[in-house]
């Protein structure tokens, strides 16, 4: 018969997974023998760590030993040392029973909690360390200019005077180089350069050439892999991924 968790149990067998044990629980439930399970419920939800945390371990009272290792005996499982147990599995549980809360909740439960905890602070750990900083964001792609506001009233941008390529799909762009130049559409004028740094999470744009009313300031940014939008005291800037060679190798 299997019964709870009670003082003074002793460990007489660990396997790989519970199902291992069915046929030894319907033996030892014949020979009228008590019997625990310990770290089944871990085991299942996180099989490839059974071994690292000694298995299920089959656990039965200090006078049933002999008994039940001749049940084990006979049905070919080998033998363990009395209270071999898991190392590493005693470790954990001593470090882990001091924890406020935590420590009161049954140990498998506890085993779990704690490996997705640390799953999850890994894993943020390396999302940070791999996602693009704001820098690497703006200077990944060019940006198509939808609309330019400022002080809150809309400016008709268009480029004049310079050489450059010009597509139906993006006429107007926003540049930024990552040696800390950045191009801007003009307004009747030719494009304009300006200097640009990352300061706190913000853009500093400053050193314009031309419009620096328009242009030059601190912006918050909003930006993703398909819009940016730069808000600043006097201007936002609403623009989109610059998709013209998308488009023109999607084509071929």
């Amino acid at each position: 018969m299997k019964v709870e968790k009670q003082v003074q149990w002793v460990t007489v067998g660990t396997f790989p997974h519970g199902m291992d044990i069915i046929f030894i629980e319907h033996e030892l439930v014949e020979h009228d023998i008590p019997y625990v399970k310990l770290d089944e419920t871990t085991v299942q939800v996180i099989p490839h760590l059974s071994q690292a945390m000694g298995g299920v371990r089959l656990q039965v009272a200090p006078n049933d030993v002999p008994r039940a290792l001749a049940i084990l005996g006979t049905a070919g499982v080998a033998i363990e040392d009395v209270d071999r147990g898991s190392p590493l599995l005693d470790v954990f549980d001593d470090k882990t029973s001091l924890l406020p809360f935590i420590g009161r909740i049954p140990l498998g439960w506890r085993f779990i909690i704690v490996f997705a905890g640390l799953a999850t602070l890994i894993g943020g750990a390396l999302y940070m360390a791999f996602v693009p900083d704001l820098s690497e964001r703006l200077v990944k792609q060019d940006w198509c200019v939808s609309a330019i506001r400022s002080k809150g009233e809309l400016t008709s941008v268009a480029t004049v005077g310079s050489f450059r390529v010009v597509t139906t799909n993006c006429p107007e762009r926003i540049r930024f180089w990552p040696g800390g130049m950045v191009e801007f559409p003009g307004m009747n004028t030719p494009e304009v350069s300006a200097s640009w740094e990352i300061i706190d999470g913000r853009l500093r744009i400053y050193k314009a050439d031309r419009l620096w009313e328009v242009y030059e300031g601190e912006y918050e940014v909003e930006v993703d892999d398909f819009k940016i939008r730069l808000i600043s005291q006097s201007t936002t800037i609403k623009a989109g991924r610059d998709r013209t060679f998308e488009n023109l190798f999607r084509g071929l």
